[in-house]
């Protein structure tokens, strides 16, 4: 529970709403209790939003670890892999036809 809490909760923006509300509170200290509730609000939102921003970047951290291949950081080369893709299908359609000719009666 505390670990996917951690994902969704991004420091920087608990630190940065933190930052704005004790700013808030030497400005203006009638207004920060008003302010509170606000800033509690925007905490999922905004880390949410940073969240999007940094899996659009391909920096996220908490998804990369589910165990499967992340597509921000891939582990083997694509153009390694599409050539063993190709020489598959060609060893494929070689064997395809070679079976075709093996089925054709002498004429």
């Amino acid at each position: 529970m505390l670990r996917s809490m951690r994902c969704c909760l991004n420091p920087k923006v608990i630190g940065g709403l933190i930052a704005a509300g004790v700013a808030l509170w030497l400005m203006a200290p009638a207004a920060s209790t008003a302010a509170l509730p606000l800033l509690i609000a925007l905490v999922c939102p905004l880390s949410m939003g940073v969240m999007m921003w940094q899996m659009n970047r391909g920096g996220g951290s908490c998804g990369a670890s589910s165990g499967g291949r992340s597509a921000a950081a891939p582990s083997v080369d694509v153009d390694e892999e599409l050539r063993q893709a190709r020489e598959e299908v060609s060893i494929a359609r070689a064997r395809q036809q070679l079976g075709d000719r093996g089925n054709q009666a002498p004429a």
